[in-house]
C-alpha cells in the first residue's frame, strides 16, 4: 500500500476495493443473494419459523409465484 492509498476511502483502496456483490459496489453486477437457487426450508428458516410441513408448503408456494422476490421479501 502506498501513502496515496492511506488517504483514499476504505472502498476504494486496492486491498478492500468493492467487488460488485454488495450495496454500493457501484457496478452493475450486484449480487442480493436471490439469484441462487433457494429450497423452501431455507426460506422458512430466513423467516425465523419452525420446519413444519404448513411452513415449508407455503414457502414452496411463495417461491413458485413469485421466485426471487420471496427471499428480497424476507431478507431485504
Amino acid at each position: 500500500m502506498t501513502d496515496r492509498d492511506r488517504k483514499r476511502p476504505l472502498e476504494e483502496r486496492p486491498e478492500t476495493g468493492a467487488t460488485g456483490t454488495g450495496t454500493g459496489a457501484g457496478r452493475t453486477n450486484i449480487r442480493t443473494g436471490a439469484e441462487q437457487p433457494w429450497e423452501p426450508e431455507d426460506l422458512v428458516m430466513a423467516r425465523g419459523q419452525d420446519l413444519t410441513a404448513e411452513n415449508v408448503e407455503r414457502a414452496q408456494r411463495d417461491l413458485d409465484e413469485i421466485g426471487g422476490a420471496a427471499i428480497e421479501k424476507t431478507v431485504p
